[in-house]
């Protein structure tokens, strides 16, 4: 637009416009100003003009398969929502190279090195556990600096919990939340599922550990003189809902069993509880009283 006003003298004159933007986005704009006499000046600016009304994200994925020696090829076809405002519309395109797609990256930011209290430490230990085994269920080969840190992570968090351990390398009176502290049965459950689901190439101690601790956790079971009189000792910290909970007895039995049948399936060690009948006899009586607890 071009617009003519005058001025007397040096003084400043004033012009008005009203612009109505109908896109989204900057906008430059540009104002020169000339005189009679051929001077002129000019000043650019840049407007934001911001959309109105809802965000909306949508995500879609699609899988290209490579076929024989010449990659696969797709096409994704662009919905814009009616209505919508021109100039806010956005588009981003990730191309991972690998099926897992930004799932390992993902994974990577949950890997820590374990540190804290025998509770603390072990959570973090596993995480690592977890993130390992289900990124190995779905990839045959972890990352080379996934694996790394999940290896160096999982040796130097064992060697830490070993440190909460009570009892000598062949008796064990589990594991405690504090050093020196007293035994957490609840904890040494935790413990002894978790360090049987570690990946078969990280060693983990079998007489002194796992063994050992599991003869620690059977020796909890108390049978009563009638058959169906089972419980599980319960000694020292635990989570809310294993002693204080009012179905406290019922969810502690079965985090019980599951550490108890779920390490006894993976048989890292090369034994099992029913190796022994007079074991798995004392288990399958907890499992029953169990069941009946919940029904």
């Amino acid at each position: 637009a071009v617009v003519s006003t005058q001025s007397t003298g040096n003084k400043a004159a004033t012009v008005e416009y009203e612009i109505s933007l109908t896109e989204a986005g900057n906008h430059e704009i540009t104002v020169t100003a000339e005189t009679n006499t051929g001077e002129s000046d000019a000043v650019q600016k840049s407007l934001l003009v911001q959309p109105g009304g809802e965000k909306i994200v949508d995500t879609s994925s699609v899988l290209i398969m490579q076929k024989g020696k010449s990659g696969g090829k797709t096409t994704m076809a662009i919905e814009l929502p009616s209505g919508f405002i021109p100039g806010s519309h956005d588009l981003k395109l990730i191309a991972v190279g690998d099926i897992l797609g930004e799932a390992v990256a993902g994974i990577s930011n949950l890997i820590q090195l374990p540190t804290g209290c025998g509770e603390q430490n072990m959570h973090k230990i596993a995480i690592n556990v977890f993130s390992a085994n289900y990124v190995k269920s779905l990839y045959e080969k972890l990352p080379e600096n996934l694996d790394y840190n999940i290896k160096h992570n999982l040796n130097i968090g064992l060697q830490q919990q070993l440190a909460y351990r009570k009892g000598s390398s062949s008796y064990s009176y589990g594991y405690s939340v504090f050093k020196g502290g007293d035994t957490s049965s609840w904890l040494t459950a935790f413990v002894h599922r978790i360090v049987a689901l570690f990946p078969k190439d990280i060693s983990v101690p079998c007489e002194s550990g796992l063994n050992s601790d599991r003869d620690h956790l059977l020796r909890q079971i108390e049978l009563g003189r009638r058959a169906k009189k089972v419980s599980i000792s319960r000694d020292g910290w635990s989570p809310y809902q294993y002693k204080y909970h009012q179905n406290k007895d019922l969810y502690w039995q079965s985090y019980f069993l599951i550490a108890m049948l779920e390490s006894n399936g993976v048989n890292r060690c090369g034994s099992t509880l029913t190796d022994s009948s007079y074991n798995s006899d004392r288990l399958g009586k907890v499992c029953n009283a169990t069941l009946d607890m919940a029904s």
